[in-house]
């Protein structure tokens, strides 16, 4: 959405604000700057006020409010619902909007499941929100896997540990953890209108508005040895643009192991920085929603798209 600003002025500056649904989120989506025109991605439908506060070099300031209507095409109920993933599988979700996105958004992917998680393995969903994937993976891996969940969002691990109690989720464990290629605590960014997306800084904002706490980050080489964490046959990795820094954080971890890696890629920045990184030698991959093939990561990188896109990477030792 973009917001164009007149004035003929050059010295003139301008801040933004986001109302959302009645949530103010206090941090700026753009801070003090000259500029011509807001731009923002509004995260979900409903109700939005962008607040423009200017001020000009002689002292003067002033405020501009510009309302925005975002709609689904269909009425959704922004309360906690119950979402039927399949026979034995039922998830609670914050809202109805989130419900219709997960519904839509992972179908691609979770039809390979059964053909990348066997039995008795070992799966790390890195970046688990509410626990889609979780549930999936414990009902492949039965009782001789083990699935470990990491998740930073704080309204998500509320929703994730329900689910896991919903679904007598035994092989699953929680770690309310960032992945990254370090360990530190990091600024993490949520919106409450859409809890199914949180970035890291090391991730991909796109001027997105929402609320900036402070989260504990760990790298995968690093965590598996100081909590003896089971191996990885499987990783699974959705974590809004910090992909690359994740897959950097467990670099020895996949020359070890060689696990199978479900990676979903946010454009052509991430799939360079993911895709160049030192540890892609021995897999091919497969983009999920066109079904193409690539035989290395070097090919998959000059065809990639500047989309948000769903890879299944494969090590040949593991066979296909």
């Amino acid at each position: 959405m973009a917001i164009a600003l007149t004035t003929e002025d050059a010295t003139v500056e301008t801040r933004a604000f986001v109302r959302h649904d009645g949530i103010l989120y206090a941090q700026p989506l753009l801070d003090w700057a000259p500029r011509h025109e807001v731009r923002f991605f509004p995260e979900a439908p409903g109700s939005y006020v962008v607040e423009i506060e200017w001020r000009r070099v002689d002292g003067s300031t002033g405020w501009v409010s510009v309302p925005a209507e975002v709609s689904a095409g269909v009425r959704l109920v922004a309360v906690p619902r119950t979402l039927r993933v399949d026979a034995r599988t039922e998830l609670w979700v914050p809202s109805e909007w989130e419900s219709l996105v997960m519904k839509t958004h992972e179908a691609s992917t979770t039809r390979h499941l059964d053909r990348i998680v066997k039995k008795d393995a070992v799966v790390y969903d890195v970046g688990a929100n509410l626990g889609l994937y979780s549930a999936l993976f414990c009902r492949l891996v039965g009782p001789g896997g083990v699935v470990y969940a990491f998740e930073a969002n704080p309204v998500c691990l509320y929703f994730l540990q329900v689910n896991r109690s919903l679904n007598r989720l035994d092989r699953l464990e929680i770690l309310p953890l960032a992945v990254l290629d370090c360990s530190s605590t990091v600024p993490f960014t949520l919106n409450y209108r859409n809890l199914l997306v949180g970035n890291t800084d090391a991730g991909t904002h796109m001027n997105k508005p929402g609320h900036t706490i402070g989260v504990p980050a760990v790298a995968l080489d690093d965590v598996i040895e100081a909590l003896n964490l089971r191996p990885p046959d499987v990783v699974k990795i959705d974590i809004e643009g910090a992909e690359s820094a994740a897959v950097l954080g467990m670099r020895s971890t996949i020359e070890r192991y060689h696990p199978a890696i479900l990676v979903e890629i946010h454009g052509q920045g991430a799939a360079h920085a993911t895709l160049d990184a030192p540890v892609w030698s021995g897999y091919d991959f497969l983009e999920t929603t066109s079904g193409k093939h690539f035989e290395n990561a070097a090919d998959l990188r000059a065809w990639f798209p500047n989309a948000c896109l769903q890879v299944v990477a494969r090590h040949h030792e593991r066979g296909s």
